[in-house]
């Protein structure tokens, strides 16, 4: 049409190798910094192509390596604390490693996880890492079409892919001694998952066994704040509020069980002790500060980036928990 401006045409390697007076190899020898070029000539192209506003075709250079440098993440919430410290852990550790993170958000729904993770793999993406809502089932025949998975949260291996985890048994056994040593005796689990080999669950009963004491209630309680709400309300009603403690598999369903024990008229520690998994920054600033045992975002995506990229790493890597005590315990002056 007339008076159009014409599209500005997108300078090439030749382009640069003209301004710059070198050959289209050197541009490509100098762009990737090989030691074969000297530094004034690498200086003078890196000039040129600044002048010109070239950028490599990164896409046409993974097609030809078969390594992209993206990595994907795939887990439910990107809302709840600790899957947001996380997220961010394993982005800073990517960069550090030359890669890209792209994010998708399952929302806990096996069916939208499988469609992200299909995404992602068309995306050609290096590795995906996943906290998974699916069955090992069907992660099994995830593992079997020979993509790099690793598992987040997951203590033990599902077929061929790798894991990285808290130790999630011995921070839910932790919990729950600390509360018997305070005298507590009937110690409630809201357990997000309502899988009994969850390792959090196995960690719960097994502290009340070696403590000799009949487990307490076990909530499916789901992972939100209104979940963890909703569940206690029920919970407490149910049993006539006749427990003494809690432990809570996240935060926010920590969050969610102190106010429906404080609109039950209870009190926290005095009347129903309370401890929570994930030790994000939210427990600070609950009333009573919440004691928690602190998983290590910094380590778990230390370790997973590793095992994405790393062909020596591990099959499972299991990382320590802290236990940080606070009031909603019963420890006194903390």
């Amino acid at each position: 049409m007339k008076g159009d401006t014409p599209a500005r045409k997108r300078p090439t390697r030749a382009d640069v190798a003209k301004l710059a007076g070198v050959s289209v190899a050197t541009v490509s020898f100098a762009l990737n910094h090989d030691p074969r070029i000297s530094p004034p000539t690498t200086q003078r192209v890196v000039e040129a192509a600044s002048q010109l506003g070239y950028r490599p075709n990164t896409l046409a250079k993974s097609l030809q390596s078969g390594i992209t440098h993206t990595l994907g993440l795939v887990m439910p919430d990107i809302s709840n604390p600790y899957f947001g410290a996380l997220a961010e852990q394993l982005e800073q550790v990517a960069i550090e490693r030359g890669c890209t993170l792209l994010v998708n958000l399952s929302h806990g729904d096996p069916g939208l996880e499988r469609t992200r993770i299909d995404e992602l793999l068309n995306r050609q993406v290096d590795a995906i890492f996943i906290s998974s809502a699916q069955s090992d089932s069907e992660l099994e025949k995830l593992s079997r079409t020979g993509h790099h998975i690793v598992l987040l949260d997951r203590c033990q291996p599902v077929g061929g892919l790798r894991s990285v985890s808290s130790d999630l048994h011995q921070a839910a056994y932790d919990a729950t001694m600390h509360l018997f040593e305070h005298g507590r005796r009937t110690i409630a689990l809201l357990a997000g998952s309502d899988n009994p080999a969850d390792m959090r669950t196995v960690g719960w009963r097994d502290a009340c066994r070696n403590a000799g004491v009949p487990a307490g209630p076990l909530v499916s309680s789901g992972f939100t704040a209104q979940d963890g709400y909703l569940s206690t309300l029920n919970m407490l009603d149910e049993t006539q509020n006749h427990i003494d403690a809690i432990f809570a598999s996240s935060d926010l369903v920590c969050v969610g069980a102190l106010r429906a024990v404080r609109e039950r008229g209870l009190r926290v520690p005095d009347d129903i002790a309370m401890i929570s998994l994930d030790g994000t920054f939210i427990t600070e600033y609950t009333d009573p500060p919440m004691t928690v045992i602190r998983q290590d975002t910094a380590a778990i995506a230390h370790h997973a980036v590793a095992a994405a990229l790393d062909a020596d790493a591990p099959l499972t890597q299991i990382i320590d928990t802290t236990l940080i005590l606070r009031r909603s315990c019963g420890c006194p002056n903390l």
